[in-house]
């Protein structure tokens, strides 16, 4: 989550149940030059509650949707 301390908005770009979908997300993501992090919302008992989302500048979320359209996750 480097550089998530600055002054940067952040966008949900992505939201998963399963954290394998949003690991490829992000590491996709990542791999092609957006930064990218994820913020778990699930609740910490009850995992099968709640979602993953992945985030990214918003300077970055058109690029971020292409890229994700593109990619089969689901």
């Amino acid at each position: 989550m480097a550089g998530n301390t600055d002054n940067t908005n952040w966008v949900c770009v992505y939201k998963a149940y399963s954290p394998v979908n949003a690991e490829i997300v992000t590491t996709v993501l990542n791999d092609n030059g957006i930064e990218s992090f994820r913020s778990d919302r699930r609740d910490s008992v009850y995992t099968f509650l709640g979602e993953i989302e992945v985030l990214v500048p918003e300077n970055q979320v058109k690029n971020a949707l292409i890229l994700i359209e593109s990619i089969d996750v689901d």
